[in-house]
């Protein structure tokens, strides 16, 4: 075994998290692309100055289908250990800047439909769904009401808010919910970071903007 090899068997063996700078450049994006054929989690930063998004879409395609099959391996045997506790998971999209694989609402159709799996449901997320152009109303045609639980959050549509401080219509999202007759969960996973010194009152703020509709 070479000594490329061996570092190769021991990133696999143990996958980091790796933040990869001019990751649209010839040397980046080849590193990106090595990285993730062998499990690893990449975060790739690029300003384009003499990076090129070609380079990307290449790696995309060169690892995407390869990470597609490996994702649904891992949740089939998820979905097996959670049905031995008689336990239901749930799946969200996430933004393109977070994952490569399940970024919108016909990817995460195809995904659930591939895994066949009867314990994990369909999740909103606001956030992701909105960068992704979509409305409450594509998810419930989709799903319907196999939807359990929502990260009900504002935003710009980018960025996961506490009511008031985004542009998303409260009043258009209580809509859908009530005209689609949802019954699940409402989370908020309010995470931005204007408010890490003093969380409760972002919690305050959607509490009080929610409550009008309780």
């Amino acid at each position: 075994m070479t000594t490329y090899e061996h570092i190769l068997e021991t990133l696999r063996a143990k996958p980091l998290t790796w933040v990869v700078t001019g990751a649209a450049g010839f040397i980046g994006s080849n590193l990106v692309e090595t990285l993730l054929k062998n499990g690893q989690r990449v975060r790739g930063l690029d300003n384009f100055c003499t990076g090129y998004q070609k380079n990307l879409d290449m790696v995309h395609a060169a690892v995407g289908e390869e990470a597609w099959k490996r994702s649904l391996d891992f949740m089939d045997w998820q979905c097996g250990e959670a049905k031995k506790l008689g336990l239901t998971l749930t799946m969200e999209t996430l933004r393109a800047a977070e994952s490569n694989l399940v970024n919108d609402l016909p990817s995460l159709v195809r995904y659930l439909d591939e895994l066949g799996r009867d314990n994990i449901k369909p999740m909103i997320d606001t956030c992701a769904m909105a960068v992704a152009g979509e409305s409450m109303e594509d998810w419930f045609a989709a799903f319907g009401r196999e939807i359990i639980h929502m990260h009900f959050v504002d935003g710009t549509p980018h960025f996961h808010l506490a009511w008031g401080d985004g542009n998303r219509s409260l009043d258009g999202y209580m809509a859908a919910l009530s005209s689609n007759g949802y019954r699940g969960a409402l989370t908020q996973e309010i995470t931005d970071w204007r408010y890490y010194s003093e969380p409760a009152k972002a919690d305050e703020q959607s509490y009080l903007a929610l409550r009008r509709y309780m």
